[in-house]
């Protein structure tokens, strides 16, 4: 069903449903390390992909190294959630995570000129995690 948000704690829930009843979509959070944020973004980028076929999530983190060591373990901790045939899987030389009925998640971090990496294509959600 693409519904996620039952891995969320009641903190994250919260962050979970202002992005879910925002019709504007644009949001800005400003948390404490350790609040969960990292964590409820991933649901919410995963859930579009599940329910969006073809669908383009862009994910961008200060620097590559957070998106190596922060975002893709949590993502591979999400999936042990996720059935076998809905699993994306993570192709290194794009830095993307596919999935079965097409969605992407772009995944980059920031840094180094890496933002380069995340232009083009039109994406139904972008996520710059840790903007400062």
């Amino acid at each position: 069903m693409g519904n996620l948000s039952y891995l969320l704690d009641v903190n994250q829930k919260i962050l979970y449903d202002m992005y879910k009843n925002n019709p504007a979509k644009i949001l800005v959070w400003n948390l404490a390390r350790s609040s969960g944020k990292s964590r409820t973004l991933c649901i919410i980028a995963i859930e579009e992909c599940l329910k969006n076929p073809k669908a383009l999530v862009k994910y961008a983190c200060a620097r590559q190294k957070d998106a190596r060591q922060i975002i893709q373990p949590l993502i591979r901790d999400l999936l042990e959630h996720c059935p076998e045939e809905l699993k994306c899987v993570y192709n290194v030389a794009e830095g993307a995570y596919k999935f079965p009925n097409g969605a992407t998640i772009q995944l980059a971090g920031l840094d180094s000129g890496r933002a380069e990496s995340l232009r083009g294509g039109s994406s139904v959600l972008a996520i710059v995690d840790e903007a400062g």
